[in-house]
């Protein structure tokens, strides 16, 4: 499973994730035809993305892409098929039991 540009880290199930347009760290399989723009070289890969699935009712991720022929971000396509919540969104129970201690 590619790592890419984060830790090696199991991804949860993909029907667990938050679709409150929140932004996820999603693994996203780019071996389908339709694929493009994954930000590492992998057939799997880490981005960053979202579904606003509870605010508009459509049940679609968006994912961050990286366009290799001109070297900027677009929006990447693939299969999204785990994920991770973003860096920090756990801290505040960490810096509770901090503050607490």
């Amino acid at each position: 499973m590619g790592e890419g540009i984060f830790p090696a880290v199991p991804a949860r199930p993909l029907d667990s994730a938050p679709r409150d347009g929140r932004i996820l760290r999603l693994l996203v399989d780019y071996s389908e035809e339709d694929a493009r723009h994954p930000l590492d070289d992998a057939s799997e890969a880490w981005t960053i993305g979202s579904n606003a699935f509870d605010n508009d009712g459509v049940d679609e991720w968006e994912i961050a892409g990286w366009c290799w022929s001109h070297d900027h971000f677009t929006a990447g396509r693939g299969r999204v098929i785990g994920w991770l919540p973003f860096h920090g969104e756990e801290a505040p129970h960490a810096e509770r039991e901090v503050a607490n201690g």
